[in-house]
């Protein structure tokens, strides 16, 4: 892990901002992400946020289209204002908010503007530029998985098909909407007075609802009382019983296509340690919530 950022990407930040690197005032390095390194800058003219994307991750996500959706978003304000993004390499120069936080998926205010504003996307009159939902992307990342020989867990090959088969049942039932295909709590960003901001967006496209719900409630870790509350909360009322059978899906197939990002990370990745609970906690999370299932 480095601790400076390297000259090159200096240079490019500056030209970008019209300034000279002596005008930089401050650089580190933000740490909390599983996937890109990330630096906070500091100028005269404001904060901003650096990204360099993870390696390998050019297999899972397109640049390219992560720079169509910025501009078929930027008259909805929904996201974070892009001051430049590469759309072959994924660098991106954006604006810091300082004030701001990430939002915390146990705490009512900040799910309450998390699902408010994955209500409004889901509600564009807009159509992302390709479908993508979660049954696409378990074979996917699967296959880069495997291509990359890593090592799958005996659980997983169960866990995948049955799954695949249960969204099987449902082909063709779900409407398609705008989606994040990230919808992280840490790409949520919260505000002072209550409104909130969507980040990075290199695996948007048409989905379905729930699966961004799903997502979230897995890389948060939720128990299924809090992943219900939460999609309640989407939808401002009870779940159906179809709904809460839906909804546990949609936790156990984004736990299932991340383990498989995961034990990805753990064959090109020095830091082995956090990819392996990250990838255990996955295989549990898919176990726990495809029991739950009504049938």
């Amino acid at each position: 892990m480095r601790d400076t950022l390297d000259p090159s990407h200096l240079q490019r930040i500056c030209a970008a901002l019209g300034i000279s690197p002596e005008k930089i005032q401050d650089c580190r390095r933000d740490d909390t992400g599983l996937n890109n390194e990330n630096w906070i800058l500091s100028t005269a003219q404001g904060s901003w946020l650096y990204r360099i994307p993870g390696r390998g991750t050019q297999l899972f996500c397109s640049r390219r289209n992560e720079s169509k959706v910025y501009t078929i978003l930027r008259p909805f304000e929904l996201s974070d204002e892009v001051i430049f993004l590469d759309a072959e390499s994924g660098w991106k120069l954006s604006v810091y908010y300082p004030d701001c936080h990430a939002a915390n998926p146990h705490k009512a205010q900040d799910v309450q503007a998390a699902m408010q504003l994955l209500t409004r996307l889901h509600q564009l009159p807009i159509r992302f530029p390709y479908y993508d939902d979660h049954a696409a992307r378990i074979q996917r990342y699967f296959r880069i998985a495997k291509a990359h020989q890593a090592a799958f867990d005996p659980e997983f090959e169960p866990l995948r098909h049955e799954i695949l088969d249960r969204i099987a049942l449902m082909a063709g039932a779900e409407k398609w909407v705008p989606s994040h295909g990230d919808f992280l709590p840490e790409n949520v960003l919260c505000f002072p007075d209550g409104h909130a901001l969507l980040l990075d967006w290199e695996f948007a496209a048409m989905g379905h609802p729930l699966e961004d719900i799903g997502t979230i409630c897995h890389h948060a870790d939720l128990s299924p009382e809090s992943s219900i509350l939460t999609a309640e909360t989407y939808f401002s009322r009870e779940l159906t019983p179809a709904e809460t059978n839906r909804l546990f899906l949609s936790c156990a197939s984004a736990a299932i296509l991340w383990y498989s990002w995961a034990i990805f990370k753990l064959t090109v990745s020095s830091n082995t340690e956090i990819y392996h609970r990250f990838a255990q906690r996955s295989l549990t999370f898919c176990a726990r919530y495809l029991r739950l299932i009504e049938t």
